[in-house]
């Protein structure tokens, strides 16, 4: 994370309690159980539609039912950052997201879902420097459990890195999708990524290993499930990669 994304994000964290207070949304202390917190969701997610205030309101009830140990407390976090961002009270937001997303097991599939939703955020508002961060612990938490959402993390990843014609980044987001065995999907997308750019390096040799590489991922893709098949058979037949090589083969 670069020193400006980690600034931006102390200083919400810091904002965060100012703004609650300002709204008059302070959480009391903790004084229940699941049970009682359960409840509490239940009522917050009536609530869903209505007015922010209420809504948020009615989230820090829930927290002030339970604890960090509770997978609810991470999703009541989740759902209130969702509130100030439909209102956007960014700062306020992007510290709930940044706790939820830091709360949980290691490998808690909820928590890769809270990453990811806080990348999608971050990256909506062109915070590319801080969204890598979460997309990267995405991708660490979700490869057991949710392998589809690790996955989305690296194609992300993949999207940033070509945007940024960084071509030492796609080099390891290939290598670990391969490692990891990321669906053929994502593996078409990454050697294709990671291709186009050695092409536009001038290393042709590289671009048309990427091109072989993506076409093996794509007769891999026969025995997936056929939602999968259909998706990577999608990826290869638009591959930029292909027409490019192939355009350069036909010249005399």
């Amino acid at each position: 994370m670069s020193r400006r994304a980690r600034r931006a994000l102390l200083l919400a964290l810091l904002a965060a309690p100012a703004f609650l207070a300002e709204h008059g949304l302070s959480p009391a202390p903790a004084r229940a159980g699941p049970l009682e917190a359960r409840a509490a969701w239940e009522r917050a997610q009536a609530l869903r539609g209505g007015p922010w205030r209420a809504r948020v309101v009615a989230l820090r009830s829930v927290r002030t039912e339970t604890g960090p140990s509770d997978s609810l407390y991470a999703r009541a976090l989740a759902a209130e950052a969702r509130a100030l961002r439909d209102v956007r009270h960014v700062h306020g937001a992007a510290a709930l997201e940044a706790r939820s997303g830091a709360l949980g097991p290691q490998h808690d599939p909820e928590r890769a879902v809270r990453l990811l939703t806080q990348a999608r955020a971050l990256l909506s508002e062109e915070d590319r420097a801080a969204a890598r961060a979460p997309l990267l612990a995405a991708a660490e938490v979700a490869r057991n459990a949710l392998p589809w959402r690790a996955d989305e993390a690296l194609e992300v990843l993949t999207r940033l890195a070509a945007e940024d014609r960084d071509l030492a980044a796609l080099r390891l987001l290939a290598a670990r999708a391969e490692r990891e065995q990321a669906r053929p999907s994502t593996c078409i997308t990454l050697w294709g990524a990671l291709g186009l750019q050695a092409l536009s390096a001038g290393g042709r040799t590289e671009a048309e290993r990427c091109l072989t590489r993506s076409e093996r991922a794509f007769r891999l893709a026969a025995r997936a499930d056929p939602r999968e098949a259909a998706r990577a058979a999608a990826v290869w037949l638009d591959l930029p990669l292909r027409a490019q090589l192939a355009a350069l083969s036909r010249r005399p």
